[in-house]
């Protein structure tokens, strides 16, 4: 391979535009968490943020379904904190469903979302810039002092004390020299489609009802969907439920539409970069027939951008091969049309720092009864993402570390989003997902506020004045024996009972 022609860019002054205790990295939900749990520690916060609006995949790509890692099988929550606060705001603004601990996922109105996050991050005094993409961090040694800035008015700076990668890519961190390992998953696009008429759609379901996808995603049969629907009013037809659906498997073998896998990639022009274009995942908790649309996997190296941009512009011209059949063929889609395409494409990989901590699939699936962690930012529910979905329901909890968000080679930086923190590359379904992320970020936002503000690199924090402080902005570290095992006792205690509902809905 020829190696590529090299430029020198020539060394240059940059305007410092603000000093801060803690700059976050990124705008999506890991960001606004870490930036949310900086300014309430005490500390100046600044969130830069590459597009115009904040919320990252939840926004931009219309992920309109939070996956339900807040409970365990038993109805009992487990995160806390602002993972489910910014829940409850949605659920005020009537942009998710009032009874969300219930559902095994849980729709909602990602525009509105942008909206509440701006309303969340100035309540607290965080201060926002948009259209600004962190694009190198200032080094000192190996410390980071901040970043530097490309906008529309050229490039800027921002010192910072302490810094929080939340990237989702792990961007700052590689370019600082530590340490990474890339994670390759599949990505894909969602696009919204309005016109439909839902109950069609169910009554012609009906008509096969012992056709109907089985155990996916969470949804038992045809009978949870449509209880789903009639009680909470959410709408939610599981993500690859496509392959196990008898009308769609007879609509392939009948060559009315497409069905891909790995193997056949090549003789397709038109859809030959996807597979499973056949997955079909559908969502909404809206009255208005309108049904956010995830189907087709891409695989490929997400970190070239040449090959980011080919896949991206192949996936927008996927999304109108698949609206336009599921007009053509489905009943309840005859009036449908396609009204807007995710901004970006969802990114399920991606690097992984080597951090301080490592957390592997054994251990995870261990859970907090055999496994435990000194340094505890969490205890989610023990979830492996697999093809069923969800994976089997458990009131087993794990114990997150720290340690995983840690850099070894690097000063004064964090990583906050839970795709790049330090696993064994196994896909968490937790982790990547949005709860899993504010979690993250949560912990590393309040760990670099309390560090900046005693002078301290973010990595030298004593980890107990961390927990306290999760513990004083709503996280939950463990029950009370726990508490006691760590010294932290009396310190924003839950109880067994603490948000039980009821079991979740399958």
């Amino acid at each position: 391979m020829t190696p590529p022609r090299l430029l020198h860019e020539p060394a240059g002054e940059v305007p410092v535009f603000a000093e801060v205790d803690v700059l976050v990295a990124g705008g999506g939900l890991a960001g606004c968490a870490a930036a949310l749990a900086a300014a309430r520690a005490g500390a100046t916060t600044l969130l830069t943020e590459r597009e115009g609006f904040l919320g990252g995949v939840s926004t931009a790509t219309m992920m309109a379904s939070i996956g339900n890692h807040y409970v365990v099988a038993d109805g009992s929550q487990t995160i806390y904190g602002i993972a489910a606060e910014v829940v409850e705001r949605l659920v005020t603004a009537g942009a998710a469903p009032e009874g969300w601990r219930r559902l095994k996922a849980i729709p909602m109105d990602s525009e509105r979302l942008k909206v509440a996050l701006i309303e969340m991050l100035e309540e607290a005094g965080v201060r926002i810039l948009t259209h600004a993409l962190a694009c190198r961090p200032f080094m000192e040694g190996r410390s980071v002092k901040g970043c530097f800035l490309e906008g529309k008015s050229g490039r800027i700076a921002v010192l910072a004390k302490n810094t929080v990668d939340c990237t989702g890519e792990a961007d700052l961190a590689w370019r600082a020299g530590v340490e990474v390992r890339e994670h390759r998953a599949s990505s894909s696009l969602l696009f919204k489609l309005a016109g439909v008429d839902l109950e069609r759609f169910l009554r012609f379901l009906a008509e096969d009802e012992a056709g109907f996808p089985q155990n996916v995603d969470g949804v038992a049969n045809l009978h949870s969907l449509v209880r789903s629907w009639r009680e909470e009013r959410v709408f939610f037809f599981g993500h690859h439920s496509g392959p196990k659906w008898r009308w769609l498997r007879e609509q392939i073998a009948g060559g009315a539409y497409g069905e891909l896998r790995r193997d056949q990639y090549g003789n397709r022009p038109w859809w030959g970069l996807a597979e499973n274009i056949d997955a079909f995942g559908m969502y909404t908790s809206r009255q208005d027939g309108t049904l956010v649309i995830n189907t087709g996997y891409y695989c490929f190296d997400r970190i070239d951008v040449g090959e980011l941009s080919r896949f991206e512009t192949h996936a927008q011209r996927l999304c109108y091969y698949a609206a336009d059949f599921m007009k053509r063929q489905i009943p309840g889609f005859e009036k449908s049309r396609l009204e807007h395409l995710g901004a970006a494409l969802g990114l399920r990989g991606g690097r992984h720092i080597v951090g301080r901590s490592k957390l592997t699939i054994p251990a995870y699936r261990e859970g907090g009864t055999k496994w435990k962690c000194d340094d505890v930012i969490a205890t989610p529910p023990v979830n492996i993402h697999d093809r069923s979905g969800f994976g089997p329901a458990t009131n087993r909890t794990a114990e997150i570390p720290f340690g995983v968000c840690v850099p070894v080679n690097a000063s004064r930086l964090l990583v906050g989003s839970g795709k790049s923190v330090n696993t064994d590359g196994g896909n968490y379904r937790l982790f990547r997902g949005m709860s899993g992320c504010m979690v993250f970020g949560q912990a590393t936002g309040a760990a670099a506020a309390l560090a900046a503000q005693r002078g301290l690199p973010s990595e030298e924090l004593p980890v107990r004045d961390l927990q306290r402080e999760l513990l004083r902005q709503g996280v939950r570290l463990g029950d009370p024996s726990r508490l006691r095992e760590l010294g932290l006792d009396g310190i924003g205690n839950f109880s067994d009972d603490a948000a039980r509902p009821g079991r979740i809905e399958r």
